[in-house]
């Protein structure tokens, strides 16, 4: 994606830039701290799916500056139902909640309620405790392993599939000939 391209699409009037950090189709990893800059300096808000980065990389949302993140359970080999939101605090805190009930909601009175801080806010009815042990122990898990072991791994099956594939003649192999940019998906053309 060039400079160019993404000028044409955040410019003045965009309002919200939604990215994948990494591609499901092709695996590649898209430049989120250029995209991230160009938004925030025409004063657009970016939220980013990291359901394809996070289980396969250190994300830092911080040094990202994403305005939300979000990703799921289960694409880290955890529970499904459950996922994270990252959302900076005074975004969060000018929002409303969308759902109304249960732990969310402060204090009633007669013309209104109060609603919890951040993030209890927005977390209407009952938690789903159980994925949420799950998730942190899957979290715990690949923390453990560690992203590097991780991603040699990936590249080690990246490599052998693209090498079984590519010796094929009817195979076409899309995005780039070079493994270490798939971040573990291959897609192809038969």
């Amino acid at each position: 994606m060039t400079d160019e391209e993404l000028q044409k699409g955040i410019n003045e009037r965009t309002r919200l830039v939604a990215v994948a950090q990494v591609s499901n189709v092709l695996g590649c990893v898209n430049p989120l701290q250029k995209i991230t800059e160009m938004a925030h300096r025409v004063g657009t808000v970016v939220v980013v799916d990291g359901a394809q980065s996070v289980p396969h990389m250190p994300v830092d949302v911080q040094a990202l500056d994403a305005d939300f993140l979000a990703f799921s359970g289960h694409k880290l080999m955890g529970p499904m139902g459950i996922g994270c939101l990252y959302g900076k605090r005074e975004l969060l805190e000018k929002m409303p909640p969308f759902l109304t009930g249960g732990e969310m909601i402060d204090s009633v009175h007669r013309d209104g309620a109060v609603f919890a801080p951040v993030p209890q806010k927005f977390e209407a009815g009952t938690v789903n405790a159980a994925g949420a042990v799950g998730l942190a122990a899957v979290i715990r898990y690949l923390q453990e392993k560690g992203f590097d072991y991780i991603q040699k791994k990936e590249l080690e099956l990246t490599q052998r599939a693209m090498e079984g594939l590519g010796a094929l003649p009817y195979v076409h192999i899309l995005g780039s000939k070079d493994p270490a940019n798939h971040t573990g998906i291959v897609s192809f053309t038969i």
